[in-house]
């Protein structure tokens, strides 16, 4: 290609090389990883209990708070279905 820029590549190794008006030709390898978006990051959960009573009816709630990361934070209370609201009722 005439551009020296390749755009929209993905996790691999490469080799480029270029050619000029005379034939001649230089090449470069590199490898480009998948960065981990979470790596050295960490995202830390505060919680406020309400209405924690033995009894029935599951009257209890749960509130909270994402810090770190990049916001919005998502919450779950099972690990596998998250919600935007940071509050649990009828625990």
């Amino acid at each position: 290609q005439a551009s020296g820029t390749f755009s929209n590549l993905t996790a691999g190794s490469y080799t480029i090389t270029a050619k000029d008006a005379n034939g001649c030709t230089g090449s470069a390898s590199f490898t480009l990883t998948d960065p981990n978006p979470c790596a050295g990051i960490t995202v830390a959960v505060t919680t406020n209990i309400t209405n924690n009573t033995p009894c029935l009816p599951a009257n209890g709630s749960v509130m909270a708070m994402g810090t770190g990361g990049l916001a919005p934070y998502t919450f779950s209370k099972d690990g596998v279905n998250f919600q935007s609201s940071a509050t649990f009722n009828s625990l």
